[in-house]
């Protein structure tokens, strides 16, 4: 592969020059304010994804309801008393780790724990209530950091010591730990252990675990990227208590967002199921009648034996013809949570809560014919003044307490990630009786005001897709989809997102930057093939005011750099999604939260943010990770035996995956879309690609620096097209050359 110049080296010397004045001077004066966290207020958004965020506890026989207060890093405890006013029903506010997105209680132990996303810790909450409410006591008892990212956390007595399993979403691990002390069952074991399974000649891992329970019958753990592929389809981790066996089982859905267990041990799995194998190119993808990423329920029977039963529901489906979509007003879409009315025949009822509908499901599973299975719907309301979406995100049930003379009888408690509110259901009458405010909300106006619209399907035309279809929670579903517009007019090509220096790989494989140039002259090709889907997060650099975002933004945005800035997905709105578009002010609005999303730290570095090993100096040797940070910014890049040492000798890493992002935001590769037109010219300019959030993205789980792990997960994997399977793999390619 060679590289080809094309630009004049003193025109563009000069501009460098004067951009960087200008760049030093624009930072000196931000450097001269206040200093502020790295968000724009003192909250900072990673946008935390909610698993089990709200839990009914009975305590001495009465029911109080623990809600996840995600954004104030605390827990509210409520009475369940309906003759209170809603205001006078909270009892408690304890502080917790940073963003808990799971609140679970445990009756052997007398305690809460609380799985604290952001803050990378659990916290354990002794609460007693002997004499009823006016005696309830809670003391926090400890926070104890147990790995990155922990997402909800499940409890097993092993043999007689209470213990318990914590889920890890970017350590595509879990953990099992004392369930007093927090202490690590395993020995040697502090931070994880992989889920995975050998099938045959393969070791499959799950990817971002996500919910896990335990049952009479096994220990399950939900992988939040189930994959679709023919190679890999791991939705469930299973380990039968009876055998002591593991297991995989797949043929749930892609993306996995919660599972409940029925008393008889069987699970029911809500999720989104993508039609990225089936569906190209971009018109087809839009018009998937049920959306292109299905919302989906499952009832997998017999979970823990060898021949379980999967039955799937598209929620959105109704029986008849092939294709025969549900009304929008009772649309059912991104299902989060869900929970079971059971009586002693079994369940009755699966709720389940549509985030992007604004609408609690009921679902009754009486037959083995899911699509027959009948489907209702419970609208959601907001109740804060600021709110014009609810946002249904978690969902805790309780049954009648007859013994307690202010029971309210049987109730389906849902909590509200945009209105931050809890509404009450009747889940025998299936109505609204009540809601209630949460008592803090630390998020900013704007944060408020543009979140609903990366959930929002009611921006879609028929009500079954959302942005958060394949970016939930702002981040990436790991697939690859093909979304070109054949037909359709090109993108433009500004000549100035080429950063001069271009990578050319084909027959032949050397072209003139002049022919590049005039096969570009006419825009980007509207045929795109196969791209894996990228995260929202770090638009910008650092989160600053709209006036000042061009000191640290990302733009332009997508693989081929066709966005220009954030307003440029309005088309997404209107090509994929079919709705009419955003108007300038909600636009403005959405592009406003969207830059707030931030990366969460990074789990690799030191807390004090230095690198590990030493600095060699000046004819010294640099160790660990002072060694990688010397080599990624003075190794010259002479990635092939036929460099061109006057073009890349004065290159590393860094002059293309500039930091602190990994990206120079410039087009440094035109390929040819190899997939499409095998052997053709039809290019495509692709953007350097960023490094934040790599680990998360491979597609094996390599658990060391040295070697490609052989265990197989299920997203796609870096580059593109998913080609480079981690960032070993990657490393050993540009190793053999350095």
């Amino acid at each position: 592969m060679k590289r080809v110049r094309g630009t004049n080296r003193s025109s563009q010397s000069l501009l460098r020059f004067r951009l960087g004045t200008l760049l030093v001077c624009s930072l000196l004066a931000l450097l001269a304010l206040p200093a502020l966290g790295q968000g724009r207020t003192d909250y900072m958004n990673v946008e935390s994804p909610h698993v089990h965020p709200i839990e009914v506890a009975r305590i001495s026989g009465y029911d109080y309801l623990l809600v996840a207060n995600t954004p104030d890093s605390s827990v509210e405890i409520y009475d369940t008393n309906e003759g209170l006013p809603p205001q006078s029903r909270l009892l408690a506010r304890v502080r917790v780790g940073q963003e808990p997105v799971s609140v679970r209680y445990n009756p052997a132990t007398r305690r809460f724990y609380t799985a604290n996303f952001l803050g990378d810790s659990i916290s354990i909450v002794i609460i007693a209530a002997p004499g009823g409410p006016t005696t309830l006591s809670v003391n926090l008892e400890r926070t104890t950091l147990v790995g990155d990212e922990p997402m909800d956390v499940s409890f097993f007595d092993n043999a007689g010591t209470p213990t318990l399993f914590v889920t890890h979403m970017s350590l595509d691990g879990f953990g099992w730990r004392d369930a007093v002390s927090l202490a690590p069952v395993v020995p040697g074991v502090t931070e994880r252990l992989d889920a995975s399974v050998v099938m045959g000649p393969t070791t499959f891992g799950l990817k971002e675990p996500r919910t896990t329970l335990v049952t009479a019958q096994g220990v399950y753990i939900l992988g939040g990227k189930g994959g679709n592929t023919p190679q890999y389809d791991f939705d469930l981790f299973v380990f039968d208590l009876a055998t002591s066996t593991f297991r995989a089982l797949g043929g749930v859905a892609t993306t996995n967002f919660n599972m409940v267990a029925a008393r008889n041990g069987d699970l029911f799995v809500v999720g989104q199921d993508a039609l990225n194998r089936v569906l190209a190119p971009e018109p087809a993808v839009a018009a998937a009648c049920t959306g292109f990423a299905p919302s989906t329920l499952s009832w997998v029977q017999n979970p823990s034996t060898a021949t379980p039963v999967v039955l799937t529901r598209d929620l959105n489906a109704l029986p008849g013809a092939a294709c025969n979509p549900v009304a929008k007003p009772v649309a059912l879409t991104q299902p989060t949570d869900v929970a079971l009315l059971e009586t002693d025949a079994g369940v009755r009822k699966v709720f389940l809560s549509a985030l992007s509908s604004d609408r609690i499901g009921v679902i009754v599973p009486n037959s083995a014919t899911p699509i027959n299975w009948p489907r209702r719907t419970i609208n959601v309301a907001p109740i804060q003044p600021s709110s014009t979406k609810a946002g249904p995100v978690g969902l805790a049930i309780k049954g009648a307490n007859p013994a307690v003379s202010t029971d309210p009888g049987a109730r389906l408690y849902v909590l509200n990630r945009f209105d931050h509110s809890v509404t009450l259901i009747d889940p025998i009458g299936e109505t609204v009786v009540g809601a209630i405010a949460l008592s803090l909300d630390p998020r900013p106006a704007y944060i408020l005001a543009g979140q609903h619209f990366l959930y929002d399907a009611e921006q879609s035309l028929n009500g079954f897709s959302a942005c958060s279809s394949c970016h939930p929670y702002g981040r990436t579903d790991g697939l690859a989809w093909d979304l070109g517009s054949p037909g359709q007019p090109q993108s433009p090509f500004n000549l100035n997102f080429s950063d001069g220096q271009v990578e050319f790989a084909g027959n032949p494989p050397v072209i003139v930057f002049n022919q590049l140039i005039d096969n570009l002259n006419n825009g980007f090709s509207d045929r795109k093939g196969l791209m894996v889907t990228q995260s929202l997060q770090g638009l910008l650099n650092f989160e600053v005011g709209m006036a000042e975002r061009g000191f640290t933004t990302n733009a332009p945005y997508y693989w081929r750099g066709t966005r220009f800035d954030f307003p440029d997905f309005n088309g997404g709105f209107q090509n994929l999604l079919l709705g009419p578009g955003l108007t300038a002010a909600e636009m403005a609005a959405y592009h406003e939260f969207i830059n707030s999303i931030h990366y969460p730290p990074n789990p690799q570095q030191l807390k004090n943010r230095v690198l590990s090993g030493v600095v060699g100096g000046t004819g010294g040797t640099s160790t660990l990770g002072q060694s990688g940070l010397e080599m990624y910014h003075t190794r010259p890049l002479c990635v092939t035996p036929a460099c061109v040492p006057e073009l890349e000798a004065n290159r590393s890493c860094v002059h293309c995956h500039a930091l602190p992002e990994g990206s120079n935001n410039r087009a440094t590769e035109f390929l040819p879309n190899l997939e499409l037109f095998a052997g053709g010219t039809d290019l495509i300019a692709l953007e350097t690609a960023a490094l934040r959030g790599l680990f998360q993205k491979e597609a094996r789980l390599d658990r060391s620096g040295l070697a490609i792990s052989p265990v197989v997960t299920g997203f796609e994997g870096l580059a593109h097209q998913g080609g480079a399977v981690s960032i070993n793999g990657f490393n050993l390619v540009f190793g053999a050359f350095f």
